[in-house]
């Protein structure tokens, strides 16, 4: 994400969205992988990790 974020305030940000909490029955869960579903941000946060493999594609003509 660097590549196509210089923020440091922007970074924070995604950061705080990727790695969460969440409530199971009273035990919180660390969850560091993956994008929540449903925040605002995840197709944003989506798109910059699958551009690269948007490039290479039109690289090839796909």
């Amino acid at each position: 994400m660097g590549k196509y974020v210089s923020d440091e305030a922007v970074k924070c940000l995604f950061w705080g969205y990727l790695r969460r909490f969440v409530s199971d029955g009273g035990n919180y869960i660390d969850i560091s992988k993956g994008i929540s579903l449903g925040c605002p941000i995840s197709p944003l946060i989506g798109a910059l990790f699958l551009k690269p493999l948007d490039d290479r594609m039109a690289q090839l003509g796909c």
